[in-house]
């Protein structure tokens, strides 16, 4: 029996909800604001750089979804509710040694071996059930208690945060090649579909919907090298 899909309206209500939240509204892993992708099953939020190194890691690590391209479940965005970025931080992140230095959004190689580390190696792992527990079960905070208090691992955050948020600027520069093929070309059972096999008018409806997403990604993939090519022109043109 298919899972039920939440309309559109409803979707982009929660999302609105969760990304107001303080910790919900950067990416995860390397800070960077306004996050668009979110990986279902360990319920983060996540820019387009990490979700392709969360991909990477498979999808029975980590099943990415982009937040307005794909349509979710009412399951998944509960899932979402239930944990989010402050509650994952407080379980994944719980043993980071206190003089961890976070990784910058441009150093790929050392962001990539992080986000491996944490979630593969589970270096820095907490069991769940005792933060679960001290939080009462409770759902992710409404955007309008989003600031009233916050759970922090083992190493405090803010810092890294503050460090963070030039590199992310300067990460926009960084070819992510790997990262667009994955987004765009990865198959089906990577883009949420792990264990479904839809037929007929349902699987039209998903090859629609992917094509839609390779237009989506395209664009801006050529608009990012656009705005690159005139800045070197710029660069380049004879002084007078």
């Amino acid at each position: 029996m298919a899972k039920q899909v939440v309309s559109e309206d409803e979707q982009e209500r929660v999302f609105r909800i969760l990304l107001a939240e303080q910790e919900n509204g950067r990416c995860a892993e390397c800070f960077c604001p306004g996050p668009r992708w979110a990986s279902v099953n360990l319920g983060v939020f996540l820019c387009i750089q990490c979700s392709g190194f969360h991909r990477k890691l498979g999808v029975h690590v980590s099943q990415v979804r982009s937040i307005n391209l794909d349509r979710w479940t009412s399951e998944q965005l509960e899932n979402m509710k239930r944990i989010g970025n402050r509650r994952a931080a407080a379980i994944w992140e719980a043993q980071l040694p206190t003089d961890f230095e976070r990784p910058s959004p441009g150093d790929i190689g050392r962001m990539q071996e992080f986000i491996w580390n944490k979630y593969v190696e589970k270096l820095y792992y907490r069991e769940p059930s005792q933060y679960f527990e001290n939080e009462g079960h409770s759902v992710s905070r409404d955007a309008s208690a989003a600031t009233a208090s916050t759970v922090s691992p083992a190493v405090t955050l803010q810092n890294s945060r503050q460090s963070s948020m030039g590199a992310c600027e300067r990460s926009k520069h960084v070819p992510v090649e790997n990262n667009w093929f994955n987004a765009l070309f990865a198959p089906s059972s990577e883009r949420g579909n792990s264990h479904e096999h839809a037929h007929g008018p349902v699987a039209g409806a998903e090859n629609h919907e992917h094509l839609q997403r390779k237009r989506h990604i395209l664009a801006m993939y050529a608009q990012r090298n656009n705005s690159e090519a005139s800045s070197d022109r710029l660069d380049t043109s004879p002084k007078t």
